[in-house]
């Protein structure tokens, strides 16, 4: 406890040193696939008439998603959409984005959602004046081994699980822990459950590693781990899995953006890397569609980046950073793109601060009625793969404090019984959804990750189990 007391303490002081999207329904009949999109809407210029794409979605199962992108997009055209099925029956689907005739197009598509697999037909070819309306997106379910890992702050390691998806019961994978670099403190697995990467905030890297599928253990690839800049504390990964982004706490402040060799797992610096962002980057993520990269900074604002999709290049768009109203520690955004929130590291209470997201321009509006009151030193926020609810973990005070989330407005409203107590633990800081069920898990910084059953239709937490992780273990990633 010591050790872990230090942890805390150095963690905290650390942040307090300078302490989508607009949904776009899709207007084809039998009960239309829901869109949602960003990147700059396409427009018709002079007399130049543009035509349009749209067609059918079958395979999923009710909420799921897949991300379907133009690798040929004009300039200013929408390049990637967010699909969300509402039923497993066929659907029609209608994008936002156009084209002039003699224009090619290159639709290419991405599954976001556990043991979804999928395919397009007619999704390539040279524009004519006429709509294309036979786009076909096929998908099939399959049911993959499911995986979770820590990242354990305090002893340089991963703990690797398989989990048992009827009861959420985690088993530790043969060979586990694994060594990773000096105090990681974040992680994030690619879409095709390939890959995991981890930050490591003192030796200034990223440990790379391939997994295996049928037993979860943890092999390093060639040449991990790769150099970040000064103190990596948060890592996030684009919708289909071709660049990593590290936000660098250390410094003036910096993004280092990779491309991903999805065979080997070897990360390449892109051109341009890294990215100036404001003082003391804490936390980062891309959203759905995977056409903007957003930075909460200590100093009390978001930064955003617009993300070339060919590329993985970054540009941070105009009025960027937004102002937020205290420190930041963690932000997240809602599984539609719609909404992002951001958590402040304060005591005695901490507070989060809600933005709607503009799908076209990536530009935040801060939420009405907010901030919102949390605990005490808020570290971590997610929000459940419905959409419906958010929970905080309240480092200071050992609890979760959970919301209901307007999807209309973004208004969040403290749930019934809330906050829940991290029964058995103490420190929760990383908090993740087993979409493949309705469990949750939370890390203990006294060396355990806690397990909680969710109540899908009111959100409330129910208290399961806790099992040993390594020395205060700061992150949990789970395989999609």
């Amino acid at each position: 406890m010591q050790f872990s007391k230090l942890v805390w303490s150095t963690k905290l002081r650390a942040v307090a040193c300078f302490i989508f999207a607009v949904a776009l329904i899709g207007c084809g009949g039998g009960g239309g696939a829901s869109s949602s999109s960003s990147g700059g809407g396409a427009s018709t210029q002079g007399p130049s008439k543009q035509y349009g794409f749209s067609g059918t979605l079958t395979g999923l199962t009710a909420n799921q998603k897949v991300v379907i992108t133009n690798t040929n997009a004009v300039s200013g055209g929408v390049t990637s959409t967010i699909l969300t099925s509402s039923s497993p029956s066929s659907q029609n689907f209608v994008l936002p984005s156009t084209d002039l005739p003699g224009t090619p197009y290159n639709f290419t598509v991405s599954p976001q959602s556990y043991g979804s697999t999928c395919s397009i037909s007619n999704g390539s070819g040279i524009m004519t004046a006429n709509d294309v309306t036979n786009i076909a997106i096929n998908c099939s379910q399959t049911q993959p081994s499911k995986f979770e890992y820590v990242a354990n702050f305090g002893d340089n390691t991963i703990s690797a699980y398989s989990i048992n998806t009827g009861n959420g019961a985690l088993t530790a994978v043969s060979g586990s822990p694994f060594t990773a670099g000096t105090n990681p403190v974040s992680m994030v697995i690619d879409n095709s459950n390939k890959f995991v990467f981890v930050a490591n905030s003192t030796s200034n890297n990223v440990t790379a590693y391939k997994i295996d599928s049928s037993t979860g253990a943890l092999t390093q690839v060639t040449g991990s781990p790769f150099a970040a800049g000064a103190n990596p504390i948060s890592i996030a990964i684009n919708p289909t899995g071709q660049y990593v982004y590290v936000a660098n706490r250390g410094g003036s402040g910096s993004v280092t953006a990779y491309s991903i060799n999805s065979t080997t797992g070897v990360l390449t610096p892109i051109t341009g890397s890294p990215y100036t962002a404001a003082a003391n980057p804490q936390s980062l993520i891309v959203d759905p569609a995977g056409n903007y990269l957003y930075v909460a900074n200590a100093v009390s604002s978001v930064s955003v980046f617009s993300i070339n999709s060919s590329n993985g290049t970054l540009s941070e768009i105009s009025g960027s950073p937004f102002a937020a109203t205290s420190i930041l520690s963690h932000i997240t955004i809602d599984p539609t793109g719609a909404f992002l929130y951001a958590a402040t590291t304060n005591s005695p209470t901490s507070s989060i601060t809600g933005y709607s997201i503009d799908n076209i321009t990536g530009k935040l509006t801060l939420v009405s009625s907010g901030p919102f009151a949390s605990g005490n030193w808020t570290m971590g926020l997610t929000i459940d793969p419905s959409g419906n609810y958010m929970y905080a973990a309240d480092f200071g005070n050992n609890s979760i404090s959970a919301f209901s989330i307007n999807r209309t407005s973004g208004l969040l409203t403290s749930i019934a019984s809330s906050p829940f107590l991290t029964a058995g633990g103490s420190g929760p800081e990383s908090i993740a959804f087993d979409v493949s069920s309705n469990f949750v898990y939370i890390t203990d910084i006294s060396g355990g990750v806690l397990l909680y059953s969710y109540n899908s239709a009111t959100g409330a937490l129910t208290s399961v189990s806790r099992y040993a992780a390594g020395n205060s273990p700061a992150f949990i990633a789970i395989t999609h």
